[in-house]
């Protein structure tokens, strides 16, 4: 039986949002793209595809993929989340 159920969004129970953009922002600089924290606000709480599908089409940036972008975010956000803490107050 269900005793509990927690259902987090960002900044509800964590504030992640700057760790994802700073991410965000390190990936493209990866492949030579340099991009603002500006440039992901807009895109934000729309899910990872759009998070980096909405930067490119904004910034018409090319030899991009999304599959590495996923793969690079996955693992440097766990490397940078071990390292911050993002919990709220609460």
């Amino acid at each position: 039986m269900i005793k509990a159920f927690i259902f987090d969004m960002d900044g509800v129970l964590a504030d992640t949002e700057d760790l994802s953009i700073a991410v965000g922002m390190d990936y493209f600089l990866s492949i030579g793209k340099k991009v603002s924290k500006e440039d992901f606000e807009r895109h934000l709480g729309m899910g990872e595809i759009e998070f980096f599908d909405g930067v490119v089409r904004d910034m018409k940036i090319e030899g991009y993929s999304y599959e590495r972008a996923s793969q690079f975010f996955r693992s440097r956000y766990m490397d940078m989340l071990d390292k911050k803490d993002v919990s709220l107050p609460g």
